[in-house]
């Protein structure tokens, strides 16, 4: 698992609510590297809380910030290719699509999503 991040911090700072707890990240990315518009490339870490899920990217001039509460993520993907790992989170209108180049951290990553899922969102196709 990963142990630390300068984006974990300042979501701490920023967006951690009272009495929510961290429980895993993994650094990564959005985005495609030669992506324009929606698609840009932002290196940042998924943050798993007990409630919702995260992105978040500490910029210069201006932070990423995207989250799915738990309860309404309808569906979870994990894709690998040539070491490249992808998981997919999506809800009845949005998605949010992740990427990095640890196995094991996609792996508890989407492990601890199935078994949220299963126990909150009965309707989840894993």
């Amino acid at each position: 698992m990963e142990s630390t991040s300068d984006h974990i911090d300042r979501f701490k700072t920023l967006h951690l609510k009272q009495n929510e707890k961290i429980e895993l990240f993994v650094n990564g990315y959005i985005g495609n590297a030669l992506g324009n518009g929606g698609e840009l490339h932002y290196d940042g870490s998924l943050i798993i809380t007990d409630n919702r899920v995260a992105f978040f990217h500490k910029g210069e001039f201006g932070d990423i910030f995207k989250t799915v509460p738990l309860n309404h993520i309808t569906s979870i993907k994990r894709k690998s290719f040539l070491g490249h790992h992808t998981l997919h989170i999506s809800t009845e209108n949005s998605s949010l699509t992740f990427k990095t180049f640890s196995r094991d951290c996609i792996h508890a990553a989407y492990d601890w999503l199935g078994m949220q899922t299963i126990n909150t969102a009965p309707q989840a196709i894993i």
